[in-house]
């Protein structure tokens, strides 16, 4: 039973990279444009479910929730 307490006094901690992003978005704005430079070089590849038309928005939401899903669905004008 003892040596389960550490586990049981512990209180969870929510951590997203999104909350902090929020408090602070100095950090995201310097990030974003070297992200999209990256993936324009090659260098890093979203991993990609699918790409629909923003009039197929109720099928990409009907994708999540069926879930399954590996990726990012990007919907496109």
């Amino acid at each position: 039973m003892f040596a389960y307490a550490p586990l049981v006094l512990r209180r969870p901690a929510f951590y997203g990279i999104t909350a902090k992003y929020r408090k602070d978005p100095a950090p995201f704005r310097a990030d974003l444009p070297k992200l999209f430079d990256m993936a324009a070089a090659g260098t890093i590849a979203p991993r990609l479910h699918a790409r629909l038309g923003l009039l197929d928005a109720r099928k990409a939401n009907e994708m999540l929730e069926a879930g399954g899903i590996e990726g990012k669905i990007v919907l496109c004008a």
